[in-house]
């Protein structure tokens, strides 16, 4: 790229307008345009009672400046500021004003803002005397066509503000009218500079040289034909003969390798390719195979998809997908080793690998591991059968579908090589740009311009010599690996957040702040957040994957930045579940009726029913039966132990189920109430059992595995029993009950009956039993959860609940207590005697909210708690956010009751949002109330994105290091362009020519077959310095000679000036016959001219004879090209040749005539 400067032409000005009425001046009145001033005017001001209001007018030509632009800044450089006495906004805004200045050219105040902002800056901190930059809007760089007019006004101006008594708003700045350009208005333009390379168009499937060049490769089949017979090996090592089941030509399966694939129709003795008596891997010899895979049908003919082997059914090997698409492969001879992995669909592509490392089978499907390593260290006998692609031997398993690009190894291919083979098959597409050079390792950065293929790009470019910056886009950032995203059997999701667990490597912080996360092109930053993390050992990070292809996708992480700081989104930033979850912030609507209510006189639920938790996976999400039933809780109160009591309290709660399958249909389900209290005398006096009055709330867990050490497939429910002693308020204790059917509707309750101090059945004193100073002296349920992902096998259950202070009388307050236990059992251990979370400091004393609600997601642990009371601040629902459960953000309201005459007008409870993974949505039971009556509903919604659909799995890549180097290889690129012309860059690079053939039609230097790849050893110059003789040297020696490397070396820098004879040091031409020598001269002052002589030197005596015939002197500027060469005399554009063998030691001279100035090149190249 090139840096364009400029200036503004001569016809720049201002338009002023002045009236006494403000409104009249903005409108536009006496109007006077002002060209050849040294300055111009922007801005307002008032004197002697007259508003004078300045709109500048400037024109740049841009006709020199290529089309391929990347910025544009404008800079003012200013003379006087007199924005004092209010700062403004200079806004530059496209204005097509002509090429002469006019006072019609004036634009209304009013009508400014409808021309399109370009530029802007602010007045404040202004340089005087000396350029300003203008902040360049993203319109500006794609809107540069000749020429870029551009009018310039105030923003108070464009505001009707009114300036005051005798105040002035204005800047001046220089303009083009002045001697010199120093000081001019500028416009800087960066641009790709436009070339025209005379080399051929090198086609490179970046799939296809990643391949080739990993290491171990033994044959590459592309399977490109389109015809014959033969299905080519790249390498040249064992060519396969086809069936008569299969067609070449087929659509390409690799997404961005081109080419094509070849068809199997599932024939089980004819849809195979024959590799005869080779790769059959006998004894415990390592192999890997890999393939581009996309099954028509699972269960063919004789069943099965084979893929690659060499099997008869009785020893050997084989790689192949079963008939109800699970992955698998087999090693065999006196019984056999079975590895299998992910179960896989029709209509789907894949990239598929197996390895074996002599003892132990692996596979990966798109780019990451999967299933279990197989152990296998029996020594396999050679089968009978030949290897085969598809089926393995006559009459079983032959594939029905595509097959694309399959590779065989004799070793095992690490996981960070299999992970780059996927990434470069679905990322980098095929470049048909002309001479495209490029860098074999991918680890090295160009800093020069030039024609460097960058191997991330994603775009397909069908211009001539395409000039690409480096994929290093991070400029700070020393490190960066490439991350594999695997999803098997997902769909594609826009928006989606990824977890990537990072281990630490010693170039990072330890704590991690300079992890960034870019898109494939290793430039644009990625949305991310960081979860719990432990210095300098791991950490938790949630990306957001703009778009995630089914399958997967690639992504760059970087690092090694000590400067750098945190620069992920915070909790809450966003909205409840906004874009800080990959989403966008959600509107959740009331439920249009309920499906709950009270009961009649003398039932369990007389009094009032109140909502409660949904049945939940031990992960959290909604719970379905068999039947796709979710079940919830609901707590009914009745007036059973009223009676008795002496004192205020007459709730006597307990809890029932429901089940629905949609939340339109709730229907109670099973004996109702599912608990009830405890057998023994109550009275609010001397209650003898902890749970004689009450039993509420049933927070319910399934535990499918026995994971939590209960029997698997029981319900484990925490609840709340309270007995009423006397003048104690709601003195809460939780107690355990386990569940033991086929569902909780159905399921036989057992109360857990030992384990706490006191000897009875409460596993959590949660309440301090009244006792004031304690933040928790009355407590109620909240949630719980069973975090399998907590590293600390004593805080794997942990729970949050509401805590009141003071009893719940006068100073008291609400807040969230924190505890943690190994056990659904206990013991618990408060994490604090304080509340760790006090969401509504400002609510009056007493009972006024409490937690719904505690789910995590994605590492982030989410609260929804309420505020319970009429007339106070509204009732309503909001969402807390917690990194690490302890320390909340509040994020704001989530739900609130609904409108006037609605079943919920009045307040909304318990409302419980549930993740419901079957539906891919949101479900949320939750309690109304219109006057005195409770009712239960549900509503929901989709999620946005989807938290927990299938988790990608993310592998990484081998690390790659930001270290610009010193290139000694050969392939000199000269870049073209005003600026860059006189530049010559060396860089270690290989053209890689494609498996399939392409028509090229210009000049060029390929010296390899189609299934080569070769070091580059050539020149590629801008065509209008290429002498007409090189380009037919090398035409000659690409069609007549055996492909070599040959050096073109330029020995006199390109731009050099000099006065007097230059004589290049001693070469020596090893076993070379001749020389082509090439003088360029780009600047003639004088008429002695330049002589080129080529010159046999003896070092030791330092003597130098002239080889070349006497040389016509070049007095003008041109190329001029020289041949010594002892096979005749060489035909074409050449000045002068000479036939003559090249001695072992060689020198070029340059002998001037005159001793004026003359500016040349020199360079050679040897002939064989």
């Amino acid at each position: 790229m090139a840096t364009y400067v400029i200036y503004a032409d001569a016809a720049d000005g201002y338009v002023s307008s002045e009236n006494t009425t403000y409104s009249t001046a903005r409108a536009g009145s006496t109007l006077d345009a002002q060209t050849g001033y040294a300055q111009v005017f922007c801005g307002q001001e008032k004197t002697v009672g007259t508003y004078y209001l300045y709109e500048a007018f400037l024109s740049f030509d841009t006709s020199s400046v290529p089309a391929a632009r990347t910025s544009a800044t404008l800079s003012l450089y200013v003379h006087d500021d007199s924005s004092t006495a209010a700062d403004f906004t200079i806004n530059a805004r496209a204005y097509d004003w002509g090429s002469t200045l006019t006072t019609g050219d004036f634009v209304a105040g009013a009508s400014l803002s409808g021309n399109a902002l370009r530029a802007s800056r602010s007045t404040s901190g202004l340089t005087l005397n000396a350029y300003n930059d203008l902040t360049s809007d993203s319109s500006f760089v794609s809107n540069l066509s000749n020429p870029v007019r551009l009018l310039l006004s105030s923003s108070r101006m464009e505001n009707g503000d009114v300036p005051g008594t005798s105040t002035q708003e204005y800047i001046a700045f220089r303009s083009t009218d002045q001697t010199g350009t120093s000081n001019d208005p500028k416009l800087t333009i960066v641009a790709y500079t436009a070339s025209t390379f005379t080399a051929d168009a090198v086609v490179i499937s970046e799939y296809d040289r990643t391949v080739r060049t990993t290491s171990g490769l033994q044959s590459y089949w592309p399977l490109n034909e389109t015809s014959g017979s033969t299905a080519t090996d790249a390498l040249g090592a064992v060519n396969g003969t086809k069936g008569s089941g299969v067609t070449f030509g087929g659509t390409a399966v690799t997404p961005v390798a081109g080419g094509y694939s070849a068809y199997f129709n599932g024939d089980a003795i004819n849809a195979n390719i024959n590799l005869g008596n080779n790769y059959k891997f006998a004894g415990t010899a390592s192999w890997s195979v890999e393939a581009w895979f996309n099954s028509d049908n699972f269960n063919p003919t004789n069943n099965s998809n084979h893929i690659f082997g060499a099997y008869d059914g009785t020893t050997g090997y084989r790689v192949a997908v079963s008939d109800t698409g699970v992955f698998f492969a087999t090693r065999k001879t006196g019984g056999e080793d079975n590895w299998s992995g992910s179960t896989l669909s029709t209509g789907t592509t894949y990239h598929l690998v197996v390895t074996y490392d002599g003892s132990n089978i692996r596979g990966y499907v798109n780019g990451a591991v999967v299933g279990s390593t197989q152990a296998s260290t029996r020594s396999v006998t050679a089968p009978s059968t030949n290897a085969f692609i598809s089926s393995t031997y006559s009459g079983v398993g032959a594939m029905d579908g595509n097959l694309d690009n399959v590779a065989v190894y004799n070793t095992a291919l690490s996981a960070a090589t299999i992970a780059e083979h996927y990434a470069a098959g679905v990322l980098r597409t095929t470049f048909t740009a002309d001479a495209i050079i490029s860098d074999t390792t991918r680890t090295k950065t160009f800093t020069a311009d030039g024609v460097v293929y960058d191997p991330l790009r994603t775009n397909t470019f069908t211009a001539d010599a395409h000039i690409v910056q480096d994929s290093w886009g991070l400029g700070a950032w020393s490190r960066r690996k490439l991350v594999g995203l695997s999803t098997p059997g997902a769909t594609a999701r826009t928006n989606y957040p990824v977890t990537v667990t990072v281990t630490y490597d010693s170039d990072m912080q330890s704590d991690f702040d300079d992890v960034r996360f870019t898109s494939p092109d290793g430039s644009t930053l990625l949305t991310y957040w960081r979860g719990a993390y432990t210095a300098s050992t791991s950490a938790t990070f949630y990306v957001v994957i703009p778009t995630l292809k089914a399958g997967g996708g690639v992504i760059y992480m970087y690092y090694g930045n000590s400067a750098a700081s945190y620069a992920g989104q915070t909790l809450g930033a966003n909205g409840a579940f906004g874009t800080l979850d990959g989403g966008s912030a959600v509107t959740i609507s009331n439920a249009a009726t309920y499906q709950l209510t009270k009961g009649a006189a003398g039932t369990w639920k007389e009094r009032f029913l109140t909502g409660g938790h949904m049945v939940k996976n031990l992960d959290g999400t909604l719970y379905r039966d068999v039947d796709g039933y979710a079940y919830g809780v609901t707590n009914g109160a009745s007036n059973s132990k009223t009676a008795t009591a002496t004192g205020t309290q007459t709730d006597d709660d307990r809890p029932g189920m429901y089940r629905t399958t949609d939340f339109t249909d709730m229907e109670e389900v099973g004996p109702q109430p599912f608990l009830t209290w405890a057998s023994g005398t109550w009275d609010g006096n001397s209650g003898t059992v902890w749970d004689g009055r009450v039993v509420q709330q049933g927070q319910i867990f399934y535990d499918e595995n026995g994971d939590t050490g209960v029997a698997a497939g029981s319900f484990i429910c925490f609840f709340d029993g309270d007995a009423g002693p006397a003048r104690v308020i709601e003195a809460y204790r939780q107690g355990v009950a386990i569940g033991v059917g086929a569902n909780p509707g159905v399921a036989t309750w057992t109360k857990h009956t030992t384990g706490n101090p006191s000897g009875q059945a409460w596993t959590f004193a949660h309440s301090y039993l009244n006792a004031f100073g304690y933040n928790d002296s009355v407590a109620y349920a909240g949630d719980f959860i069973y975090d399998e992902d907590e590293p600390d096998s004593n805080k794997r259950w942990k729970q949050w609940y509401t805590g009141i202070s003071n009893g719940g009388s006068g100073g008291s307050g609400w807040g969230v207590m924190y505890a943690t236990s190994p056990s659904h059992l206990g013991p618990w251990t408060r994490y604090s005697t304080s509340w760790v979370f006090e969401p509504d400091p400002a609510a009056p004393n007493g009972f006024y909210g409490g937690i719904g609600t505690v789910f995590k997601l994605r590492g982030i642990y989410y609260m929804v708690w309420e505020r319970w009371e009429f007339g106070y601040d509204g009732n309503h629902a909001e969402l807390a956010m917690s990194a690490d459960g302890i320390s909340w953000t509040n994020v704001g309201v989530l739900f609130s009751p609904g409108s006037s005459g609605a079943f919920d007008d009045a307040r909304i409870t318990e409302v419980m949002p549930t993740w419901d993974v079957v539906n891919d949505q949101w479900a949320m039971p939750y309690a109304g109330n219109s006057g005195t009556q409770n009712y239960i509903a549900a509503t929901s919604w989709s999620a946005t994105p989807a938290f927990l659909s299938v988790e990608p799995s993310a592998s990484f890549a081998s690390e790659q290091t930001a270290a610009p180097k010193t290139f000694t290889a050969d392939a000199v690129v000269s870049a073209a362009g005003s600026s860059a012309s006189t530049k010559t860059f060396t860089a270690d690079a290989v053209i890689t020519a494609p498996a399939y053939s392409a028509t090229f039609t210009a000049d060029g230097i390929v010296f390899a077959t189609s299934t080569k790849t070769f070091t580059a050893d050539l020149v590629v110059v801008d065509s209008s310095s290429q002498s007409t003789a090189l380009s037919w040297f090398f035409r000659r020696r690409r069609s007549s000679m055996t492909p070599q490397t040959k050096t073109y070396t330029v020995v006199q820098a390109k731009g050099t000036t000099r006065t007097a004879t230059w004589t290049s040091p001693t070469y020596q031409s090893k076993t070379e016959a001749g020389i082509l020598v090439v003088l360029d001269v780009t600047s003639a002052s004088g008429t002695g001219g330049l002589t080129l002589r080529i010159n046999a030197q003896d070092s030791a005596g330092s003597v130098s004879v002239p080889l070349n015939s006497a040389p016509t002197a070049v007095t003008a500027t041109g190329t001029t090209s020289y041949a010594l060469y002892p096979f005749g005399a060489i035909s074409g554009a050449l000045t002068q040749s000479t036939s003559g063998y090249l001695p072992r030691e060689f020198s070029i001279s340059v002998t001037h005539g005159d001793s004026s100035s003359y500016t040349y090149s020199v360079g050679y190249c040897l002939l064989p």
